[in-house]
């Protein structure tokens, strides 16, 4: 390959981006399933047409369903990775999604059962399947900066979010709708007849789109093989990560610990605790601020402007803590990211006392942390466990996810949980300080 300097350096440098774009597009596909609040109501009408009574409490399910088997999928992702490869692994995923999107195109007219199947059981387990596999191959590209790679690419999750909310918006009238019609706990929804039709066909497009990505990164994570700027000394396994003897990753002490000894330790529940606090905490401020912003914004278009900028953030924001972690550390920026949720459960809530642009600016904060959260927690596995185990450890971990929705599910609408907006804040509030306080212990018992 000649040497490492001049030219070649900078075209094996560039391949190894374009690699990692690709383990992007991957979560670019993964991510746009998370947004169903632009076209929600619209599909609740469609079956609602041809006999179901579905309700926007019923369609809940689909987001429920979705995440809890995308964690539980993880676990079987790991295994299949280590017989045909990350790569394969990661277009697997990718296809699944994919394929069941397109079903939806039939499902839909035949009963909320059958939708759900094809719309979260299926699409979830594809993600769950792929979502470690991109992450994997793009730690293989850059093993010394796994900040800006997990980063980089979780990234593209929120980046999808954006995308497809603009192109669904466009196709279905997504103005045309009013706030409460989108954040209502009730049946009525009235939405356009002629969009209401248009909806199968947004599914085979929208199925058809993610399998053309798939593939697209499929094809660009194959154009680099292993990180340039390790030849010499990394040997990577065959399907797996990396070899065990290698210790380029965050520092050279770090030893790789196996899944079951992994979690036998102290530590790793302290980890899994946390994260199951802190996501569930900044989850509920992404996840309620529409509804409860609805006392500021009185139209529709001034929420989804906000929500446009919230994505950004957010997108901006998995780089940015990405980076931060590879100067600071995993473990302190975690800290700073828990206390700096608290700070924004408590402010979230006085800004109702306030005008528009100050729950304009903190809507933005809070995108910025949440997207942090989901880059942060991923290197802590990485800094405390090893990177040859880091998939399974990792999906382990994700497993709090499944509790984090249940609690999400019933805690974050007052009008569910029977509390006021001040107390609901004020127990997310908790969640977050509680996290930060674990994980503070922990940096103190690692530094002494």
């Amino acid at each position: 390959t000649g040497t490492w300097g001049g030219d070649t350096h900078v075209v094996m440098k560039w391949r190894v981006w374009i690699a990692v774009s690709g383990c992007a597009l991957i979560h670019l596909v993964f991510g746009t399933m998370s947004i169903f609040n632009n076209i929600g109501p619209h599909l609740i009408a469609y079956m609602n047409k041809h006999g179901d009574h579905i309700s926007y409490q019923n369609f809940k399910w689909v987001f429920i369903t979705q995440n809890t088997l995308s964690a539980v999928a993880m676990l079987i992702g790991t295994k299949i990775q280590n017989r045909i490869g990350l790569v394969t692994t990661a277009m697997i995923g990718g296809l699944i999604v994919s394929g069941g999107v397109i079903c939806s195109y039939i499902t839909i007219s035949h009963g909320f059962v059958w939708f759900l199947v094809t719309y979260a059981v299926v699409p979830g387990i594809g993600i769950g399947i792929g979502y470690m596999a991109a992450i994997g191959r793009a730690l293989e590209c850059l093993p010394r900066s796994t900040g800006v790679a997990i980063g980089f690419v979780t990234s593209a999750f929120g980046a999808g979010l954006l995308l497809l909310n603009q192109i669904r918006a466009w196709y279905v009238d997504y103005d045309s709708l009013t706030p409460f019609s989108i954040f209502s706990d009730h049946v009525d929804i009235d939405v356009n007849e002629a969009h209401i039709n248009d909806i199968p066909d947004l599914l085979l497009y929208t199925g058809i789109g993610y399998g053309i990505v798939t593939f697209v990164g499929t094809a660009l994570m194959l154009t680099q093989q292993r990180d340039y700027d390790h030849a010499s000394t990394v040997r990577p396994h065959k399907h797996s990560l990396l070899a065990a003897e290698h210790t380029p990753l965050l520092t050279s002490r770090i030893r790789d610990v196996r899944p079951h000894k992994a979690i036998r330790t102290f530590r790793f529940w302290i980890f899994f605790l946390s994260f199951l606090l802190q996501s569930t905490a900044i989850g509920f401020i992404y996840a309620g601020w529409p509804k409860f912003g609805t006392s500021f914004f009185s139209d529709h278009s001034e929420l989804r402007f906000c929500a446009i900028f919230a994505i950004l953030f957010e997108v901006v924001g998995r780089l940015w803590w990405g980076y931060l972690v590879d100067t600071v550390g995993p473990s302190r920026c975690c800290v700073a990211l828990c206390f700096i949720s608290f700070a924004l459960q408590i402010g979230m809530f006085w800004t109702s006392k306030f005008t528009e642009a100050v729950f304009f600016m903190a809507v933005m904060v809070c995108a910025f942390c949440f997207g942090g959260t989901f880059t942060v927690f991923p290197n802590v596995i990485l800094e405390h466990f090893g990177l040859k185990y880091f998939p399974i450890n990792y999906a382990i971990l994700s497993l709090s996810q499944i509790a984090s929705v249940a609690i999400l599910t019933f805690s974050s609408t007052p009008s569910i949980n029977g509390l006021g907006w001040m107390s609901t804040f004020l127990w997310h509030a908790v969640c977050s300080v509680v996290a930060g306080a674990i994980m503070l212990f922990v940096v103190c018992s690692t530094s002494t």
